[in-house]
Parts: C-alpha cells; structure tokens; sequence
C-alpha cells in the first residue's frame, strides 16, 4: 500500500468516526426536542424546535442547519452544538437554549450555555431522561430576563411570517439590565427579507 492509500485510509476511518458521532448527536438532539416537548405538556401546539446555536433563528426546526457541522461532506471530529428554542408564552415567544455535546466513550455530556451539563449513558433509550428535562427547565426558568445570563429571543410575526429578535444581556454582579440590540426581520414590498438593527 503506497503512502498516498494509506492516507485516504485513515481520512476514511477518520469520517466513519465523525458520521458517527454526528448521527448520536443528531438523535440525541431529536430526543430531546420530542421529550422537553412532550414533559411541558403544552395544549396548544409545538412549544420545542431545534434551531441552530448561535445566529439569528426561526422558531422551526432544520435538522441540516441546527447543528455546527454540516449533515454531508468532510467534517471534523469534535464537539458538536446545537440550539433548542422553547415558546415561553401563550403566543409567539421564544427563547433559545443553545447545547454542546461531547462523547467520551459510552457516555454523552450536553452542556448547557452558560449552566449545567448532564451525562447521558449510552444506549441513551435504556434510561430515564427525566432527570435532565428537570434541569433544563430549572435552568430555563430561573434563567428569566431577572437573572444573569445572556439570552435570546425570537417572535414569529403572523401572517408575514417575520422574525423579530432581542439579545438581552444583564450584568452578573448587580444584576442592572441593559437591552443591547434588536435585530428585527422584516420582508420588503418587493419581497426581499431585510434586516434593520435599532439601538
């Protein structure tokens, strides 16, 4: 075997490792989405999408773009995140809870952006995943606009289907709150989606 084979050999060995390690996170991901949904018990309608975890987001779930990888092509090796956004009212409101996911033989560790981590032991089915649903629905709630963490939120605007969004961010040591930035979506008469920023 020439030494250019032995290369494409371990680069292939290396992608079998990645795909992987992206198809647990992938299910993994979708777990939770369905189950966080399902221990909210909301009545009326979906209250759990997965979205990417950093960025600008709508409140829909993308499986290609929820993730730091993509779903196809030459990949690395390495912890993957991804976001949940919850609807946290009645209406149109939604907050975004971005996770990081790490395995480490048979076990997964989702860490919660600025909170706690949770290991999961693998086969994640043959256990009880309510103990993480409680921690993430603690962190969330004490996680209000009143404590100190940096959050984001998204409302779907019907019928036009735009997105308006705030990052809030508040100060860890007197808790003061300053509104940093709205970004809010909007389509133009000629279709276009725009984005104006206002300070």
């Amino acid at each position: 075997m020439s030494k250019f084979e032995e290369l494409l050999t371990s680069v292939e060995a290396y992608q079998t490792r990645v795909t992987e390690n992206y198809d647990r996170v992938r299910r993994l991901a979708t777990d939770i989405k369905d189950g966080f949904c399902a221990y909210l018990d909301s009545k009326d309608g979906v209250c759990v999408h997965l979205v990417p975890p950093i960025g600008e987001f709508q409140p829909r779930t993308d499986l290609d773009k929820a993730f730091t990888i993509p779903p196809r092509g030459f990949r690395p090796l390495g912890p993957i995140s991804f976001g949940l956004a919850v609807r946290v009212t009645r209406g149109t409101n939604w907050i975004r809870v971005p996770m990081h996911c790490r395995k480490l033989g048979d076990r997964f560790t989702v860490f919660l952006d600025g909170g706690p981590s949770y290991t999961f032991s693998l086969p994640i089915a043959d256990h009880d995943p309510s103990p993480f649903y409680d921690m993430l629905y603690d962190h969330i709630a004490n996680n209000s606009p009143m404590q100190s963490t940096t959050m984001t939120m998204a409302r779907m605007h019907a019928p036009s289907g735009s997105i308006s969004q705030t990052t809030m961010r508040l100060g860890s040591k007197n808790h003061r709150q300053s509104l940093a930035r709205w970004k809010i979506q909007f389509f133009s008469s000629s279709g276009n989606l725009m984005t104006k920023s206002v300070t």
